[in-house]
């Protein structure tokens, strides 16, 4: 049992003084009772002083959707520091039998406010490549972000510890999508997880998701569940008009056949903006 099957987390409330973790209980799980503890933070970057909250223990019934954990003093996640906690959960089941699970988790700040990507309450304007495989650590030294199919758990966990600002694109994903969103929802790293516009999330519990679409479409097909948009753009291919006013953040990818390395896609994310400039200023963009 992992304990993305059976909660996502998210940050609410977050302060410069304190924060509340919230883990969402995900349907159809026989847990009654739960317990447990955070340590942390920790970071690969910096030293830090942990400390200890706990998880009181409490029965769960059918109507327990959520459980909160109060953070003092917190440390977010960041690309330039990503600190982390450490949580472990003892739950009971149904059937008599206990388990005790561990996850480490995020702290995140990232929000879309008035069109714009921020983190921390400050503008940000992500530049990176849709990149299957890269060196974390190379990908780090250059400030990149990455637009990945890569969901894997390991993967994951090695971007958010190491800083790395990840763009999920779950179009092709034909599973139940509440199922691994949950689980998405774990990692600091992921900003954006990426749909099209024919597929139903669910409830969404603070993920950000944006809809894929392309130089042709219009503001009505926007889902309602879409907090940002990423628009792809063929070779020769400008943006709608209207992004510019549509309210969300805008990534936007300029499509490549070729396969564009770590070194250079800094320089050509910088011409794709230059490019679409002064039209367009949008929170993203992405080559490849």
């Amino acid at each position: 049992m992992n304990i993305g099957e059976l909660f996502s987390v998210e940050t609410r409330e977050a302060t410069d003084s304190q924060a509340i973790v919230r883990l969402n209980r995900l349907p159809e799980n026989d847990i009654v009772a739960i317990a447990g503890s955070m340590r942390g933070p920790r970071c690969r970057f910096a030293k830090t002083l942990p400390s200890m909250f706990s998880v009181k223990e409490r029965g769960l019934d059918s109507k327990s959707k959520f459980i909160e954990l109060l953070v003092t003093d917190p440390c977010y996640w960041s690309p330039q520091l990503p600190f982390y906690y450490d949580l472990e959960l003892t739950v009971e089941l149904a059937d008599g039998s206990s388990q005790t699970l561990q996850h480490s988790l995020g702290l995140n700040r990232w929000e879309c406010f008035a069109g714009q990507l921020r983190l921390e309450g400050r503008r940000t304007v992500l530049r990176g490549g849709a990149v299957e495989t890269f060196d974390v650590s190379a990908a780090r030294e250059t400030g990149i972000a990455a637009m990945t199919q890569k969901h894997e758990g390991g993967f994951l966990r090695e971007a958010s510890e190491a800083g790395i600002p990840l763009i999920v694109d779950l179009r092709e994903w034909n599973g139940d999508l509440s199922q691994r969103l949950a689980p998405l929802s774990w990692y600091p790293t992921v900003t954006f997880t990426v749909l099209d516009g024919s597929q139903t999330p669910g409830p969404l519990n603070g993920m950000k998701l944006a809809q894929a679409v392309g130089a042709d479409a219009t503001e009505t097909a926007l889902a309602s569940w879409a907090s940002a948009v990423l628009v792809e753009l063929h070779p020769g291919e400008r943006p709608p008009s209207w992004l510019r006013d549509c309210g969300r953040p805008v990534l936007v990818r300029q499509l490549l056949e070729e396969t564009v390395s770590l070194a250079d896609i800094r320089q050509q994310c910088d011409a794709l903006q230059a490019r679409l400039a002064p039209e367009f200023d949008f929170a993203g963009y992405f080559v490849g």
